[in-house]
């Protein structure tokens, strides 16, 4: 009968989609469509999917398996099965809704960085620290960690802060401290519970606890790199990602602390930035930087495994390996679900 039809295409293991199909009479009408393959990868971007835009700066897993993700202007995705929700200024206190970092602490509350501050979920109680209700040291908040005390480290642009997730701060500037500078860029409580910076000053430091920082700086040939990212593998092995440009000279790139010495990884591309670390059950170490997504099993150990600008990844409950994107939204690898 001659009129717009609505044609939907499914296959197991693709994309659903559909299209409208035109029927005019004594004429015979074809149509087709490729759908998307989703064996191993299942794409998410504003045209596919609910997701507000398709830069997406972090990501975290919560204890119910919910995949947190932040986005550069559009503040927090929660995707919860097959539901999404979305948390900006608009129908939240959220301090900005550009998203820097996001992490879980040991209780399963979510911690939101942005740059106008910091946000705790808890039950789906929003908690907003900012310099003008609390001691934190700077409304630009990099990063944060959490030690087996229970203490919340927060790198910010103008110092660090230690919170005890009740009242008491303690900050650490170059001022009262010899911490080894103030714009901390990345914050990580090791697998021994040591605490560890990275520094807009070329240098990552380990912290004593007391006042005492050993500091580490990369090789003579990337005397102006800063440290972006930090992570410790299965075995305490520190995990250094540096902010690179050629255009600059920036070398970038990943170096590894062992023993109380740092070298630099093996990477194929020079001049990468390297955005963030995730480490596998397995001990492999997930690399996220501007020119791709690599898997390292040691720092003379590592394989390209994806293309594009990569900004964050992180393994859900049931084995999908989530992977941030700045311009592709997100990808769900779907390697360990078979």
């Amino acid at each position: 009968m001659p009129g717009k039809y609505k044609i939907k295409y499914t296959y197991p293991e693709h994309r659903s989609d559909s299209l409208i199909v035109s029927v005019v009479a004594a004429r015979e009408s074809y149509c087709s469509m490729a759908l998307e393959d989703t064996s191993i990868f299942v794409t998410y971007k504003t045209q596919n999917s609910l997701i507000p835009e398709n830069w997406i700066s972090s990501i975290a897993v919560d204890d119910e398996n919910n995949i947190w993700i932040g986005t550069k202007n559009n503040g927090v995705v929660v995707k919860r099965n097959n539901d999404w929700e979305f948390i900006n200024t608009g129908n939240s206190n959220l301090p900005h809704d550009a998203i820097l970092k996001i992490k879980k602490d040991h209780q399963n509350n979510i911690w939101i960085a942005t740059n106008s501050g910091l946000a705790k979920m808890s039950n789906n109680l929003m908690t907003v620290y900012k310099t003008d209700n609390s001691d934190l040291p700077n409304d630009f908040v990099n990063d944060m960690d959490f030690d087996a005390s229970g203490n919340i480290w927060i790198g910010t642009l103008f110092g660090l802060a230690k919170f005890d997730g009740i009242a008491n701060w303690t900050v650490y500037r170059t001022s009262n401290s010899t911490i080894p500078a103030n714009f901390v860029t990345a914050v990580l409580i090791d697998r021994n519970d040591s605490l560890w910076i990275g520094t807009n000053a070329f240098k990552t430091a380990k912290f004593d606890y007391k006042n005492k920082w050993t500091t580490f700086q990369s090789e003579p040939e990337a005397p102006n790199d800063g440290v972006i990212a930090l992570a410790a593998d299965l075995n305490n092995n520190i995990w250094v990602g540096l902010s690179g440009n050629i255009m600059s000279g920036k070398v970038g790139g990943v170096y590894v602390i062992q023993n109380n010495i740092m070298g630099k990884a093996k990477l194929s591309i020079p001049y990468e930035d390297v955005f963030d670390f995730y480490v596998e059950d397995n001990n492999t170490v997930w690399i996220s930087t501007s020119v791709g997504f690599y898997s390292a099993t040691s720092k003379d150990n590592i394989k390209f495994s994806y293309s594009g600008s990569i900004n964050s990844s992180h393994k859900d409950l049931s084995g999908n390996l989530w992977i941030g994107t700045n311009d592709n939204g997100i990808v769900k690898y779907k390697k360990w679900e078979n």
